[in-house]
């Protein structure tokens, strides 16, 4: 995977749509996710540092899932000896499955890493059928 990820115009989009602060041309980073399947759905990770809770929008929307926001100031008392992220925007969009049920989303952030949980509708997952003798 390549270090200097171009967002594509479908993320910039849905970003300007997310966020009605930010424009498509303030978007600098496009955030590192984990996508893993469990039993229970869809768990995504997303490596957000610097991001509160005020400055990130996650939403689902005919389908598609964005997350967008704004990446802090760097603190004056702090004195960075290298940084990867700086000032700006960022945003992801990914097209969610029918599988999944977008209306059960849950989503945490915590130490920089945002948590998505998606979980399978009820109607696609495994299930056991009682047998009954005759």
């Amino acid at each position: 995977m390549s270090e200097n990820k171009e967002v594509t115009i479908k993320e910039k989009e849905a970003l300007s749509r997310a966020s009605g602060e930010m424009t498509a041309e303030s978007i600098k980073y496009v955030p590192r996710v984990d996508i893993v399947e469990t039993e229970e759905g869809i768990v995504l990770k997303a490596d957000l540092p610097g991001v509160s809770q005020e400055q990130l929008t996650v939403n689902i929307e005919d389908g598609q899932l964005s997350i967008a926001g704004l990446v802090d100031e760097v603190s004056a008392q702090r004195k960075p000896v290298h940084l990867e992220y700086g000032i700006g925007g960022f945003g992801r969009n990914f097209k969610l499955s029918n599988a999944l049920d977008a209306s059960k989303a849950t989503a945490t952030l915590k130490d920089g890493v945002l948590t998505l949980t998606l979980p399978k509708a009820e109607s696609l997952k495994p299930r056991n059928i009682a047998v009954t003798a005759l």
